[in-house]
């Protein structure tokens, strides 16, 4: 994404959890809702549902994937491992598929509308972010 527009503090910090995270802003943006929870209940282990759920709420709160998707704050980690019952968020590191995506890696979840709770897209994930035939029109 071009950053050139941006002054050279938000560039160091774009893309980047803040220092503090207050616990209006864990509540708020850390939340899973039940279509969430639905959809991380089917990866297999606490480590993997633990690494989805980090990715799926860091693109909401961000608005971007971390470079290093290991660079999460600690509140953060214990806010989401909490919501899924996982009781020792430190024994349990979080997976993260390789570089190769599958059809179900957060990315393609997210571009394919499971985000945003619509249908997923009929076909192949897609590559580039797309409306999805089935989410609704705005204006």
């Amino acid at each position: 994404m071009p950053v050139s527009f941006l002054s050279t503090p938000q560039r160091e910090r774009y893309g980047r959890y803040p220092d503090m995270l207050s616990s209006d802003e864990l509540a708020r943006s850390f939340h899973l809702d039940d279509d969430d929870r639905e959809w991380i209940a089917t990866k297999r282990r606490d480590g993997h549902r633990l690494g989805y759920a980090l990715q799926l709420t860091t693109v909401r709160f961000l608005g971007t994937f971390l470079e290093d998707p290991t660079a999460v704050p600690g509140a953060v980690l214990y806010t989401l491992s909490s919501q899924l019952g996982i009781a020792d968020a430190g024994g349990t590191r979080p997976r993260f598929a390789p570089a190769t995506a599958t059809a179900s890696s957060p990315p393609a979840a997210c571009s394919s509308g499971l985000a945003v709770g619509c249908a997923p897209c009929a076909g192949p994930a897609p590559t580039v972010p797309a409306r999805c035939s089935t989410m609704p029109t705005t204006g």
